[in-house]
């Protein structure tokens, strides 16, 4: 990957993390930064910070995206095992 390259998906990097600064954001505020906003949100997250999706419709596919700050977080993160093979 050439240098312009890398600033310019820093620099989507860095719209992004802002825009999550200010509190939770849909899917459509972050493709307006940057249109593959889900590959920048696993660069963030890769760099350590902690990004949940707290909410997604399947009939509209809107998401919504929301910044954890350590230190900040109201609500503690539970992860649950997914089993494996057969639920029921």
């Amino acid at each position: 990957m050439e240098a312009t390259e890398r600033a310019r998906l820093a620099t989507q990097c860095d719209r992004i993390l802002a825009r999550l600064r200010e509190g939770p954001a849909s899917n459509a505020d972050l493709a307006a930064l940057s249109l593959k906003y889900t590959s920048r949100i696993s660069d963030l997250r890769a760099a350590g910070h902690r990004i949940d999706c707290v909410s997604h419709d399947p009939a509209t596919g809107r998401c919504c995206y929301r910044l954890l700050e350590t230190g900040f977080d109201l609500v503690p993160r539970v992860v649950v095992p997914v089993p494996r093979g057969r639920l029921f």
